[in-house]
């Protein structure tokens, strides 16, 4: 009877026809994102060690090529907001010969005897030449960085310039191989090969392990090595390591392994550059929501073992580099050099950085070090008495500028954070803005995700100089994480996850500069569309392949 009611019977047999016809979409979309194709070609022993094996090569070869054309990569993706290296090669010498860092010496390059003997000489001959730093190579943490420039010299001995390509490219070669054999061992090969081909194709990562050294900056106007490359390394290793607690069939000793190894890992690499820290925060996240059918206390085992490890490995180091400095301070100054009397920070600065980035939004656009000391120093006068020294400009200096040095020979020039209370001052300036507009903080943060989304790196499939672009918004992101949680497919979903820490220094500290290329979320986002592209093709060969062998 036309406009009748449904009965309450009908009504329950169309909401289960919609909630079957849902279900049966989400079935059929996460059997393509599943890998379920992948799982049954690496059924055969033979096909998955030739796959493996195959493709770690693959990796080596393919990665040599970038370094090889490295001259002729896009500079158009440089990171462009810091320096990150300043004079730490001329601490090569003695750490190299002596093991003794952080040392130098006012002699110069051309005039030292590159040599065991050499070294001995110069400590004996011209120990008052010695000098335990250099600018302020070693007074802001990241004391690690002056090491990488080690296999360089191992590789090359120094006949070239020392260089951080040999330490950097061999780095991040190692972390795609780790992820390649990750997804090997989860039995998803497909995923991990386009993840990896767009990881080890993007253009701002290419160019800062290969193509970093030969940009000139406005402090060296001849180029200089940097280590910008290592946020997306550690994000690579991070994955690669975590891979196996997002799927099923793990080991449970893993599940305890993993937390410790990443806790190592991210923990020594910090020591680098404080970036990477970041990522033991997207690494406790998936520990707790995304790990594999894990009871919460397991979860929040994980997470404890996790920051153990990177607090206890963090201390370590600390003390490690603390034992090296007091070991240096010693010979030099029995060899009658220059010891550094100013403070030193085993980690980096965090109060200066927080301030001076916002100058994307809200103190200007360009990053300038010496906006928090102009605003500081009045205050510091006013409110803390603290007497402000003689400013001395001194070309070389991040801060554009010098003050009454530390010493009294003045080798070793002072700077305006290094004042006492100077950190106190900007936060307190931060707080006192955000107490006054609650929307003022939260405001910058929402312009600084939405550069983040839409100013993100090309997706690319490279080869030497050559490549392919393939379009991509990184705004696609959002609802395909949706859809990945609607399906519960949890290995992209984790895999998008773990590599969105590699944004955490554009949202949080300064987006401009080409920041936001740090980026590499949207790279898992588009491997996994790929994947599950290959994936429905495999399967409808499959069905093809039966439908015609049953007519048969």
């Amino acid at each position: 009877m036309a406009g009748k009611k449904p009965s309450k019977r009908e009504k329950r047999q169309q909401k289960s026809r919609a909630v079957q016809a849902r279900n049966s979409w989400r079935i059929r979309i996460s059997t393509w994102l599943g890998g379920k194709e992948q799982r049954r070609l690496m059924l055969k022993p033979a096909a998955r060690w030739s796959v493996l094996i195959v493709g770690l090569l693959l990796i080596g070869v393919w990665q040599n090529s970038f370094a090889r054309s490295h001259e002729k990569l896009d500079r158009n993706y440089a990171l462009r907001a810091s320096s990150g290296i300043h004079q730490q090669t001329r601490l090569l010498y003695f750490l190299y010969f002596k093991g003794l860092f952080p040392v130098a010496t006012e002699v110069p390059d051309e005039d030292l005897e590159k040599s065991l003997a050499g070294a001995d000489s110069e400590i004996a001959e011209n120990g008052d030449k010695l000098l335990t730093e250099v600018g302020h190579s070693t007074r802001y943490g990241e004391l690690g960085k002056t090491y990488l420039y080690l296999p360089s010299i191992w590789r090359n001995g120094w006949d070239e310039e020392p260089n951080m390509r040999v330490a950097s490219g061999t780095a991040f070669a190692v972390a795609l191989m780790g992820l390649f054999l990750a997804f090997w061992l989860i039995r998803r090969p497909v995923l991990g090969t386009f993840l990896v081909i767009f990881i080890g194709s993007n253009p701002f990562q290419l160019f800062e392990i290969y193509g970093r050294q030969h940009v000139p900056t406005f402090w060296f106007p001849d180029g200089h090595d940097n280590i910008f490359c290592w946020v997306i390394i550690t994000a690579t290793a991070v994955l690669a390591l975590n891979l196996p607690l997002f799927s099923s069939g793990q080991r449970k000793l893993y599940r305890w392994c993993a937390p410790v190894l990443t806790g190592i890992l991210v923990a020594t690499i910090g020591t680098l550059r404080s970036e990477p820290v970041a990522l033991v925060g997207t690494a406790a996240f998936c520990y707790l929501f995304v790990a594999h059918k894990r009871s919460w206390p397991v979860r929040i085992g994980m997470l404890v073992v996790l920051l153990a490890a990177f607090s206890l490995t963090s201390r370590s180091w600390g003390s490690f580099f603390k034992g090296k400095i007091k070991a240096a301070e010693q010979v030099v100054e029995e060899a009658g050099g220059h010891v550094y009397p100013g403070p030193r920070d085993i980690n980096h600065l965090f109060w200066h950085p927080i301030w001076v980035g916002l100058a994307d939004f809200d103190l200007g656009t360009d990053w300038k070090d010496h906006k928090s000391s102009d605003f500081a120093l009045p205050i510091l006068k006013e409110q803390y008495d603290i007497e402000i020294p003689k400013i001395v400009v001194q070309k070389g200096t991040t801060f554009e500028r010098a003050y009454k040095p530390w010493d009294e020979a003045g080798k070793f020039y002072r700077q305006a954070h290094e004042l006492d209370h100077f950190g106190d001052v900007l936060r307190d300036d931060l707080i006192e803005r955000i107490k006054k507009d609650p929307l003022w903080y939260p405001g910058i943060l929402f312009r600084r995700s939405k550069r983040v989304l839409s100013e993100s790196t090309p997706i690319r499939l490279a080869w030497g100089t050559s490549g392919i672009t393939i379009p991509f918004s990184g705004w696609l992101v959002l609802p395909f994480l949706g859809l990945l949680a609607w399906c519960r497919s949890w290995v992209p979903f984790a895999t998008i996850l773990v590599l969105a820490g590699t944004s955490a220094t554009a949202v949080a500290v300064f987006s401009g500069g080409n920041t936001a290329f740090y980026s590499t979320f949207h790279i898992a986002a588009m491997a996994a569309i790929c994947s599950c592209a290959v994936e429905a093709i495999l399967k409808y060969l499959r069905t093809t392949k039966q439908e015609q062998a049953a007519r048969g």
